[in-house]
């Protein structure tokens, strides 16, 4: 017998949660969007000045836990260890910790803030949320480099002298080796997702990149778990760590279900789609081990009338950017995915994750639980 797990978002009505995504959406086409509720003026108090005229703009009226954690920190001039799951606005709660730094006068022409994200499409989000968290810093832009993107544009990206800079491990690297990126002016270093970046094989490119940088900076971690070898490079770069729980360490959101199933194993695959008839209408994320699984199993999904993609780590740029856009607006409503392929990925409103595949550790199955909720 096989093991088959499924993880779903819980009915905030069923289940309330203070992660509930609900801060700057705005409302369906076709719908009158609610009145604007006034921001609390305590909250909005700890708030960095500069920040709160872009979240009131953007509709916020409350913070979620990793926010809130972060500014209640007694931290000032600390290096921090932030555990936050996926999903639970930890991208805004960063922007409050680099923007007093980005506040102040401009030192050199090379980034300040520079922060290291596992994958293409992890960054893309970063600086989606850091360019209208961020837009009312004088000279503050915010620019990513990444792997399957072509060199010179990343050159001519460079040559515009960004003030916050987000990058991939490889790609990053590749511009110092080659000295297009200068890093002696860097002074807040953040490495988010840190543990999927280890796992992923990151350790010498990041050492290499904390090397190439200089003192005094502010390092920090953002990381869902802090296994062994994420503590071990903290233990090495970072100068008395505070830590912040916007979640507490490993575990899972509190807005997710989780069930499990025993399967023969000869029927995983009916299991399976049981399971998405029984989500229809909802968008769903399916785990598998291996990359010929992931193809195998999309493709037999669509062949039986689901709207079903692979994603895995042997796509090109490209194809995988067509298949998360598909994703995205809901062209294809199943995923089916590895996880490699899958670190780093935040696509809203997915209303299952089925493990058809059980992980290999508990940091990997909160990793996967994680999409949800």
């Amino acid at each position: 017998m096989d093991l088959m797990t499924l993880d779903n978002q819980a009915s905030l009505a069923d289940a309330p949660s203070p992660l509930a995504p609900a801060y700057g959406t705005s409302s369906p086409a076709g719908e009158s969007a609610p009145p604007a509720c006034a921001p609390d003026a305590g909250l909005f108090r700890a708030v960095p000045a500069s920040l709160r005229g872009a979240l009131e703009s953007r509709g916020f009226t409350e913070l979620t836990p990793v926010q809130e954690a972060v500014l209640a920190a007694e931290a000032d001039g600390r290096d921090l260890q932030i555990s936050s799951q996926t999903g639970s606005g930890k991208t805004v709660a960063l922007g409050f910790v680099l923007a007093p730094a980005l506040s102040n006068e401009r030192v050199g022409r090379g980034p300040q803030a520079l922060i290291i994200v596992p994958t293409r499409e992890l960054a893309a989000q970063v600086c989606e949320e850091l360019r209208w968290l961020l837009q009312d810093l004088k000279d503050t832009q915010v620019i990513s480099v990444t792997g399957g993107t072509p060199v010179y544009r990343d050159r001519q990206t460079l040559a515009r002298k960004p003030r916050v800079l987000v990058g991939t491990p490889g790609r990053l690297l590749d511009h110092i080796k080659s000295g297009t990126l200068q890093l002696g002016g860097v002074r807040e270093l953040v490495l988010d997702e840190a543990d999927q970046m280890l796992d992923m094989g990151f350790r010498e490119d990041l050492e290499a990149i904390l090397d190439a940088t200089e003192e005094p900076r502010r390092t920090h971690m953002m990381s869902a778990t802090f296994p062994d070898a994420a503590l071990r490079l903290a233990k090495r770069y970072q100068h008395n760590p505070f830590s912040i729980e916007g979640t507490r360490l490993g575990e899972a959101n509190a807005n997710i279900t989780h069930e499990g199933y025993l399967v023969r194993h000869g029927e995983r695959y009916d299991a399976l789609v049981h399971l998405l008839l029984q989500a229809e209408g909802e968008r769903i994320l399916v785990f598998v081990e291996r990359r010929l699984e992931a193809l195998e199993v999309a493709e037999r999904l669509a062949d039986d009338g689901f709207a079903a993609q692979p994603l895995s780590g042997e796509l090109v740029q490209a194809q995988r950017d067509r298949t998360l856009a598909a994703f995205r607006s809901g062209r294809a409503t199943v995923l089916v995915a590895t996880d490699v392929a899958a670190r780093g990925l935040d696509v809203p409103d997915v209303g299952l994750v089925i493990h058809s595949t059980p992980p290999l550790n508990s940091e990997i199955y909160t990793h996967r639980s994680g999409r949800t909720g």
